[in-house]
């Protein structure tokens, strides 16, 4: 007769060790994507708010650090454009109040965020962990930088951001 598989002894110490080798749970990922994708409409609509700004800065190193990892594709270029439109972004944003993106940023991040919607339903938790080690390492090697996009992603970890936390919703959305 066959032992039922959660009465094997040991299933559930083998079952643990294969975590870190597992995609996070579609929920999880659908809920961390959503929030990236409301955050770019709010950009796109000029409704956008400092918050929205820094869930696209962290989404956008993280899937850098997840492509450079070998999950999908991401040059150094476009990583640089979209960081030049993020930085002109939160630029004008802390100036003017003026949250938003042209469509040339929509269409760049909107690009972006399917990459990443990708990299957190294919890559592995352990690849997510070690793409957020990064992205802290990024910004504290990169603190002293006069970056507007930098800054907005060290004000995100400085209020206890994490590239594997949801981004916060806008209070007013």
């Amino acid at each position: 007769m066959l032992t039922p598989v959660l009465n094997r002894p040991g299933q559930a110490k083998r079952s643990q060790n294969k975590l870190p080798l597992l995609p996070i749970t579609r929920a999880s990922a659908d809920d961390m994507s959503l929030r990236y994708h409301v955050s770019l409409e709010a950009l796109r609509v000029g409704r956008g708010y400092v918050g929205a700004a820094q869930a696209l800065a962290t989404a956008m190193v993280v899937a850098f650090f997840l492509a450079d990892a070998g999950y999908g594709t991401m040059s150094r270029e476009a990583f640089s454009i979209s960081e030049d439109i993020l930085a002109r972004c939160i630029k004008t944003g802390r100036s003017t109040d003026e949250w938003y993106f042209d469509d040339r940023g929509y269409q760049i991040f909107s690009a972006l965020l399917k990459l990443h919607d990708r990299q957190l339903r294919k890559a592995p938790f352990s690849a997510l962990l070690r793409a957020n080690d990064r992205f802290k390492s990024f910004l504290k090697s990169k603190a002293r930088r006069n970056n507007a996009c930098l800054k907005a992603i060290s004000a995100r970890a400085k209020e206890g951001g994490n590239a594997l936390r949801s981004p916060q919703t806008h209070p007013e959305a």
